[in-house]
């Protein structure tokens, strides 16, 4: 009997021992609730076991990091989450980066192959001695050439005397294009040595003048002194102008008229070296032949002057 109620106090024991144990653990299933979706324990071993594993699903959310109770590790675990979590959004944004970059490949790829040609054109006129053509050009570098034409060429003007040639040295002459400007000059040959006096000259000038009058059945012309004297000055007066001007500007018929004559007329030539050849030029120009030919000129005289080689030839006719 003493036996039983020992028994029956130690039992009471026990089971105020687990009463107590329970009440104090009583927050331990909303632990385990928050920590895993399986069900509350009602013993202390069950319990325990529940901490342990909740403690041990806390360090595998944790990277091994352990806690020494299972609320620690419920706050570890949480923040290791956050943290995982935050740093999850960075491949998604690495990913968003490379779908960004491959967008804009796409689009320069895109954009490259769209591109069509809008050219300009540019006309390059022709010249003279290169061809013509149509540059096209458009904004992106690319450009070709079409519509070629010839060269031009020349279009030269008459010979223009840039230099007498003498006994001693040629002479040239040079004309120029009338498009470009380009001048070509040629040489002209030097004269042949006058042979004879000057006066032979003078003398078969006035033979040769009163035959071209011969034969246009016109008086001959007479020889005068004061003409042939005056012819000679005018010849010398042509190296340094060679004009129907005096050097001092004046008209040079007016000696001859200032002598008692009542007309007078002039032709003047310089490069020829005989009297054949002056007389061969001034036939061919009308204005000196009709000098020669004038029936209203009943005198002449003439004037040849060399100078470093170079003839200097004066007609002057009076009536």
């Amino acid at each position: 009997m003493r036996h039983r109620a020992v028994l029956s106090f130690l039992l009471s024991v026990l089971l105020i021992g687990t009463f107590t144990l329970s009440g104090c653990q009583s927050s331990a299933p909303e632990i385990s609730h928050m920590e895993s979706q399986g069900s509350s324990l009602s013993s202390s071993a069950q319990q325990e076991e529940s901490s342990q594993g909740s403690s041990h699903e806390g360090s595998q959310e944790n990277s091994g990091v352990s806690s020494s109770s299972g609320e620690t590790s419920q706050e570890n675990t949480s923040s290791q989450a956050s943290e995982s979590t935050l740093g999850s959004s960075a491949p998604p944004a690495s990913s968003a980066n490379a779908s960004s970059a491959a967008t804009s490949h796409s689009s320069s790829s895109s954009s490259q192959s769209s591109h069509q040609h809008i050219y300009s054109a540019k006309v390059i006129a022709p010249t003279c001695t290169s061809g013509g053509y149509t540059q096209y050009t458009c904004s992106c570098g690319s450009s070709y050439t079409g519509n070629s034409t010839q060269a031009l060429g020349h279009t030269m003007g008459q010979f223009v005397i840039k230099k007498q040639p003498t006994t001693t040295s040629e002479g040239s002459k040079q004309r120029t294009c009338s498009r470009c400007g380009y001048t070509e000059t040629v040489s002209i040959p030097k004269l042949e040595e006058p042979s004879g006096d000057l006066n032979a000259f003078v003398n078969e000038v006035i033979r040769l003048v009163n035959q071209e009058r011969s034969k246009n059945n016109l008086a001959p012309l007479t020889a005068k002194a004061d003409l042939n004297t005056y012819a000679s000055t005018r010849s010398r007066e042509l190296l340094q102008i060679f004009s129907h001007l005096r050097p001092d500007g004046t008209d040079p018929l007016t000696p001859i008229l200032g002598m008692g004559y009542f007309t007078a007329g002039e032709n003047i030539a310089k490069g020829f070296s005989s009297p054949e050849a002056v007389m061969e030029g001034w036939m061919n120009s009308p204005g000196h032949k009709a000098n020669i030919l004038s029936p209203y000129f009943s005198y002449i005289g003439v004037g040849c002057f060399m100078e470093d080689g170079d003839l200097y030839w004066t007609q002057v006719f009076a009536g």
